[in-house]
């Protein structure tokens, strides 16, 4: 299901009925406030709209893993929550998920739908499920212990980081910095700006970067497409390395792989050091430096 969809479903779902075991609450506030959304075992996900208000819906639920001291009288906990959802506001800054005691929410998930003005700064935490959010026009950053992490039209500054999902950023107009224990990441730009980009064993694909780049996994493939408008820097433990420059690009390249083949333009560059493995050269007049490690791995630029 691609994202577009997904947003489709979410704005449906956070304008749906509410179900006895929801809570919705509406907070004023002016254009560009400071919003923090935690949980800890559910779902964190954030869309902007128009208005100086934030919208909070919360879909409270016993977890499935109901084993556990304090499990036995989750429903009445559960009309607690709702009828007093951790929700704290202090003028701009404005809490989400915080505020109630650990013991209330013992064997308790709580999934947040959230609305916020378009310049809204936002963090969304979890514990153990998704956080995304789209159209925002302040920084997001979100973090999960083992959930997926999305973002999509976000004109600033992107911080994702999650121990072991994927992350997925598109139409970003701004710098990011992405991190997952063992996922895949992909990006796509509509702006310049930086890419930061690890993985422990996962692949990293990245498009339309206009910009400085450093992209790092432990195990997987990485291949970027774009202008670069500051040093690159890809290295892989055990994968191959691919990139695609503007045509004419000028560089600076010093590649090298264990036990994989090197592939470069065929232009007449000047080569400080050209074998089988390694290679340093200039294409074009050069340019930023593009740093290439692959431990077993095909390397190839064009």
């Amino acid at each position: 299901m691609n994202f577009q969809v997904r947003v489709a479903i979410f704005a449906f779902a956070t304008a749906a009925t509410l179900h006895a075991e929801d809570f919705h609450r509406i907070l004023k506030t002016g254009n560009a406030p400071h919003i923090s959304v935690s949980t800890g075992a559910g779902y964190v996900h954030v869309m902007s709209s128009d208005a100086n208000e934030v919208q909070v819906t919360g879909h409270v639920r016993k977890s499935t893993n109901n084993w556990g001291w304090g499990a036995g009288n989750a429903e009445e906990r559960i009309r607690q929550i709702v009828s007093n959802p951790p929700i704290e506001q202090n003028g701009d800054s404005i809490n989400i998920g915080r505020g109630h005691d650990r013991e209330l929410q013992r064997n308790i998930v709580i999934d947040y739908d959230v609305l916020v003005p378009r310049n809204a700064t936002v963090e969304g935490r979890s514990g153990s499920g998704d956080v995304r959010a789209a159209n925002l026009g302040g920084a997001f950053s979100g973090s999960s212990g083992s959930g997926d992490m999305e973002a999509v039209n976000v004109h600033s500054f992107v911080r994702l980081d999650t121990g072991s999902g994927s992350i997925h950023v598109h139409d970003l107009y701004g710098n990011s910095l992405l991190k997952t224990g063992s996922g895949d990441i992909e990006i796509q730009q509509s702006a310049p700006g930086d890419v930061q980009a690890e993985t422990g064993s996962g692949s990293i694909r990245i498009r339309n970067v206009n910009g400085a780049v450093r992209a790092a996994t432990g195990s997987g493939d990485v291949e970027a497409q774009g202008k670069a408008m500051g040093d690159w820097k890809v290295v892989t433990g055990s994968g191959s390395i691919r990139l695609e420059l503007m045509p004419n690009s000028g560089f600076r390249v010093d590649a090298s792989t264990g036990s994989g083949s090197i592939r470069l333009p065929q232009v007449t560059g000047t080569g400080a050091e050209l074998n089988k493995h390694h290679v340093v050269m200039s294409v074009h007049g050069g340019g930023p430096a593009l740093k290439l490690q692959t431990g077993s791995g095909d390397i190839e630029v064009r």
